[in-house]
């Protein structure tokens, strides 16, 4: 692969998705924002993430037209060209991330965290849209506005502003948007035990005299401490898995989002 690209895009800094990530859990501390109002940022952030994966295997050559991919580093076209031929393989798997993304939204808000309660068998999928009323606040949809436009651009960037983008196959776009779904569902449902375990742990193991706003207040500062230092690490990971491909057969926790060429005789 070309390292042009890659010297290119270390200019693309991180720090504008660390202040992503830190602003949702800042925003339930300064602006008294509800967990539902945070939960669901976080699940933008992952939509948004999951869906310009998506868009980028539609632009990326397919694996039986890969000796195409010289011609189109030489071809100056400005937009770059769109294979309806992965439509099928990108439309499945972006579905299949979109329903875990719902399914995983809905078990937290509606059965979870933002009712505080145990579902009702007649809840439905509605319901957790029905929550998306918290953006009617005005902090909370700009702060979800500056979410999405920090992936978009952070990616358009590295991908499309470089041409890395031609460097890339469809499968090598879609093996990082699964592992990138997958990772999120197993982080967002272990931190939710997490969570749970906590708040008997702190409230068995302080005082008892104790008023409960500090025992609540002191489990709501582990559990964000905990839940950023985590997030801000499976985002530089993802970040520094981007701008080093084919290090598949690394164990590291960043391999799962290098793109990876696949096997030779596969194709998608």
């Amino acid at each position: 692969m070309s390292e042009k690209p890659l010297r290119r895009n270390e200019r693309t800094p991180f720090f504008p998705i660390a202040v992503a990530t830190v602003l949702p859990v800042g925003g339930s501390f300064l602006l008294d924002w509800s967990p539902t109002a945070v939960v669901l940022l976080y699940w933008l952030e992952a939509v948004t993430v999951i869906l310009f994966y998506g868009g980028l295997a539609m632009f990326a050559t397919p694996e039986r037209r890969i000796e195409e991919r010289e011609e189109r580093r030489t071809s100056g076209r400005v937009i770059p060209p769109v294979y309806s031929e992965n439509l099928r393989d990108v439309a499945a798997k972006t579905i299949v991330g979109l329903l875990i993304a719902v399914a995983t939204g809905g078990s937290i808000t509606v059965w979870g965290i933002g009712r505080g309660a145990v579902a009702d068998s007649d809840e439905s999928v509605i319901d957790f849209f029905a929550q998306f009323t918290v953006f009617e606040v005005p902090s909370v949809l700009a702060i979800g506005l500056f979410i999405v436009g920090t992936h978009l651009v952070t990616l358009s960037r590295y991908y499309y502003g470089t041409g890395r983008y031609r460097e890339l196959t469809a499968s090598m776009a879609l093996d990082v948007q699964e592992n990138y779904y997958a990772l999120y569902l197993y982080f967002a449902l272990g931190f939710v035990f997490y969570a749970v375990a906590m708040f008997f742990i702190i409230g068995l193991g302080l005082p008892a005299s104790m008023p409960d706003s500090t025992v609540l207040t002191a489990w709501k500062v582990v559990v964000a401490g905990t839940f950023l230092a985590l997030k801000l690490a499976f985002e530089w990971s993802r970040y520094r898995g981007e701008r080093r491909p084919d290090i598949h057969d690394d164990d590291s926790f960043t391999a799962n989002f290098s793109p990876t060429p696949p096997p030779e005789g596969n194709t998608i």
